[in-house]
């Protein structure tokens, strides 16, 4: 069976590497063909004015990430959260990242706060479980949650972000705040292209120098998508 998922845009990645590394919407669409055999995914992009659907049109969703915040007034990001909400009410299926991750946690009546820039290789944890299970991830984010919403359970932490993923075990949404959709490669550049514009370069240099060390370990990522997808 084939599971149609609507992968919202949210953000836009730098123009001169969508040429080698696709847009948000293109890396999260390979993540979730690593996580399932028969998916098929189209691009909704509200950050670019295109209107939401309804909610039913699509067997899930995932929300990506973006250089916005969750706490932005803009207009589509109030509407995106009342879609969140949609999407809640009618179980219906959604992955978030990042900014995803932050924008349901905020829907669903969490805070989100601005923090230290979190850049490079981290270790996540799972709390109770053996720390052999730990595992490498990407992350590029000043923003993350600060107040657990009621309905969420933590399943993901570490030194700098307490609530790095969460679930919803009345809803079938699963969260994380790093970027599994990122390749190594592209948080090199994505990094060298921040430096003095966003990211100072002494923080910038020991991201770049954090991911000498990184190993893609996506065990855990692969199969709690695949289970948030396959329960609706």
């Amino acid at each position: 069976m084939t599971i149609s998922v609507g992968v919202i845009e949210t953000g836009e990645s730098p123009e001169h590497l969508v040429a080698d590394f696709g847009t948000y919407p293109d890396m999260g669409r390979d993540l979730l063909k690593r996580c399932l055999d028969e998916v098929e995914c189209t691009t909704i992009s509200p950050v670019r004015g295109q209107t939401l659907p309804d909610p039913c049109a699509f067997d899930a969703y995932m929300i990506m990430g973006s250089e916005f915040s969750a706490n932005d007034r803009f207009e589509w990001i109030g509407d995106l959260k009342v879609f969140v909400n949609q999407l809640a009410a009618k179980h219906i299926p959604v992955i978030g990242i990042c900014f995803g991750h932050q924008l349901i946690a905020k829907a669903m009546g969490g805070q989100i706060a601005r923090t230290d820039w979190v850049v490079g290789r981290r270790r996540y944890t799972r709390p109770g479980a053996d720390p052999i299970q730990a595992f490498d991830t990407l992350c590029f984010h000043q923003d993350q949650v600060t107040v657990l919403p009621r309905s969420a359970r933590v399943i993901l932490t570490s030194d700098e972000c307490t609530f790095a993923g969460l679930e919803y075990p009345s809803w079938p949404c699963w969260t994380i705040q790093s970027h599994p959709e990122f390749l190594e490669t592209y948080t090199r550049r994505l990094i060298k292209h921040s430096m003095g514009h966003y990211i100072g370069a002494d923080l910038a240099n020991q991201a770049l120098s954090s991911l000498a060390t990184y190993r893609e370990e996506l065990r855990f990522v692969r199969s709690s998508v695949r289970q948030t997808l396959l329960t609706g």
